[in-house]
Protein backbone atom coordinates (compact mmCIF):
# COMPACT_ATOMS: atom_id res chain seq x y z
CA UNK A 1 0.00 0.00 0.00
CA UNK A 2 1.17 3.23 -0.85
CA UNK A 3 0.84 6.87 0.74
CA UNK A 4 -2.15 7.52 -1.74
CA UNK A 5 -4.00 4.69 -0.57
CA UNK A 6 -3.19 5.21 2.92
CA UNK A 7 -4.69 8.82 3.19
CA UNK A 8 -6.94 9.04 0.61
CA UNK A 9 -9.97 9.36 2.67
CA UNK A 10 -9.64 11.19 5.74
CA UNK A 11 -10.76 9.10 8.42
CA UNK A 12 -10.56 7.92 12.49
CA UNK A 13 -7.70 5.79 12.22
CA UNK A 14 -4.27 7.47 13.17
CA UNK A 15 -1.53 6.48 11.18
CA UNK A 16 2.00 6.15 13.40
CA UNK A 17 4.80 7.36 11.49
CA UNK A 18 8.44 8.14 11.10
CA UNK A 19 7.53 11.83 12.73
CA UNK A 20 9.23 13.07 15.84
CA UNK A 21 5.96 15.32 16.95
CA UNK A 22 2.48 14.88 18.03
CA UNK A 23 2.93 11.74 19.05
CA UNK A 24 4.31 10.46 15.95
CA UNK A 25 1.08 10.34 14.11
CA UNK A 26 1.49 11.48 10.49
CA UNK A 27 -2.32 11.42 9.64
CA UNK A 28 -5.33 9.19 9.73
CA UNK A 29 -7.09 7.31 7.90
CA UNK A 30 -10.14 5.63 7.00
CA UNK A 31 -8.73 1.75 6.70
CA UNK A 32 -9.03 -0.29 9.57
CA UNK A 33 -5.92 -0.77 12.28
CA UNK A 34 -2.88 -3.21 11.56
CA UNK A 35 -1.60 -3.10 15.23
CA UNK A 36 -3.13 -2.78 18.33
CA UNK A 37 -2.47 0.31 20.96
CA UNK A 38 -1.17 0.36 24.49
CA UNK A 39 2.23 0.13 23.07
CA UNK A 40 5.46 1.46 22.64
CA UNK A 41 6.60 2.75 19.21
CA UNK A 42 9.62 3.99 16.99
CA UNK A 43 11.28 4.85 13.97
CA UNK A 44 14.19 2.74 12.60
CA UNK A 45 14.98 5.40 10.04
CA UNK A 46 15.22 8.65 12.66
CA UNK A 47 16.37 9.59 16.07
CA UNK A 48 15.36 8.67 19.91
CA UNK A 49 13.00 11.48 19.53
CA UNK A 50 10.80 9.00 17.68
CA UNK A 51 10.02 6.81 20.46
CA UNK A 52 6.35 7.27 21.33
CA UNK A 53 3.53 5.79 23.26
CA UNK A 54 0.59 4.62 21.39
CA UNK A 55 -2.74 4.56 23.53
CA UNK A 56 -5.15 3.32 20.23
CA UNK A 57 -5.26 0.91 17.70
CA UNK A 58 -3.30 2.44 14.76
CA UNK A 59 -1.91 1.49 11.33
CA UNK A 60 1.75 1.87 11.37
CA UNK A 61 3.71 3.16 8.87
CA UNK A 62 7.07 1.61 7.08
CA UNK A 63 10.10 1.71 9.43
CA UNK A 64 7.61 2.07 12.80
CA UNK A 65 8.49 -0.57 15.06
CA UNK A 66 6.64 -1.67 18.00
CA UNK A 67 8.25 -2.64 21.56
CA UNK A 68 5.43 -5.40 22.97
CA UNK A 69 5.51 -6.76 26.13
CA UNK A 70 7.28 -9.56 27.16
CA UNK A 71 6.64 -12.34 29.88
CA UNK A 72 2.73 -11.84 30.30
CA UNK A 73 2.99 -8.47 31.54
CA UNK A 74 0.19 -6.01 31.53
CA UNK A 75 1.44 -2.82 31.23
CA UNK A 76 -0.91 0.25 31.52
CA UNK A 77 -0.54 3.66 30.01
CA UNK A 78 0.70 5.10 33.71
CA UNK A 79 3.74 2.43 33.13
CA UNK A 80 4.33 2.70 29.62
CA UNK A 81 4.57 6.20 29.77
CA UNK A 82 7.14 5.44 31.92
CA UNK A 83 9.11 3.51 30.50
CA UNK A 84 9.32 6.11 27.58
CA UNK A 85 10.75 8.39 29.29
CA UNK A 86 13.59 6.06 30.23
CA UNK A 87 14.11 4.33 26.84
CA UNK A 88 14.15 7.94 25.08
CA UNK A 89 16.94 8.45 27.95
CA UNK A 90 19.04 5.23 26.82
CA UNK A 91 18.40 5.69 23.29
CA UNK A 92 19.29 9.66 23.17
CA UNK A 93 21.90 11.04 21.25
CA UNK A 94 22.87 7.43 19.97
CA UNK A 95 20.81 7.41 16.33
CA UNK A 96 20.31 9.57 13.48
CA UNK A 97 19.73 8.41 10.07
CA UNK A 98 23.19 6.95 9.14
CA UNK A 99 23.23 5.14 12.43
CA UNK A 100 19.91 3.20 11.87
CA UNK A 101 17.90 2.38 15.42
CA UNK A 102 16.78 -0.79 14.82
CA UNK A 103 14.67 -3.43 16.42
CA UNK A 104 17.93 -5.74 17.06
CA UNK A 105 19.64 -2.73 19.25
CA UNK A 106 16.73 -1.76 20.95
CA UNK A 107 15.88 -5.72 22.36
CA UNK A 108 19.88 -4.94 23.68
CA UNK A 109 19.39 -1.57 25.74
CA UNK A 110 19.12 -1.84 29.12
CA UNK A 111 17.00 0.30 31.16
CA UNK A 112 16.61 0.40 34.90
CA UNK A 113 12.85 -0.15 36.11
CA UNK A 114 11.70 0.32 40.33
CA UNK A 115 11.65 -3.29 41.62
CA UNK A 116 10.07 -4.86 44.70
CA UNK A 117 11.04 -8.24 46.18
CA UNK A 118 12.13 -10.91 43.89
CA UNK A 119 13.06 -8.23 41.00
CA UNK A 120 9.25 -7.80 40.30
CA UNK A 121 8.87 -4.86 38.37
CA UNK A 122 7.25 -2.29 40.74
CA UNK A 123 3.76 -1.36 38.82
CA UNK A 124 2.34 0.47 42.12
CA UNK A 125 4.74 2.70 42.16
CA UNK A 126 5.44 3.11 38.47
CA UNK A 127 1.54 4.02 38.05
CA UNK A 128 1.34 6.62 41.22
CA UNK A 129 4.76 8.35 40.13
CA UNK A 130 3.29 9.35 36.58
CA UNK A 131 -0.05 10.50 38.50
CA UNK A 132 1.43 12.62 40.70
CA UNK A 133 3.18 13.96 37.91
CA UNK A 134 0.08 14.35 35.26
CA UNK A 135 -1.62 16.37 38.65
CA UNK A 136 1.77 18.67 39.12
CA UNK A 137 1.61 19.39 35.05
CA UNK A 138 -2.27 19.85 35.26
CA UNK A 139 -1.69 22.05 38.36
CA UNK A 140 0.67 24.09 36.31
CA UNK A 141 -0.91 24.58 33.66
CA UNK A 142 -3.67 26.07 35.83
CA UNK A 143 -1.40 28.20 37.47
CA UNK A 144 -0.61 30.37 34.50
Amino acid sequence: MNGYELFKEQGDTPVASNKSINNGIGGYSSLKPTETGNIITFSDTTTSESIFYQPHDFIGYPHVQGLYAQHNLQWSEHSLLYFVTLFRKCAEGRFDYANKFTREIASKMVVTLPVKQHDEIDFAFINDFIKAKEKLIIKELFAQ
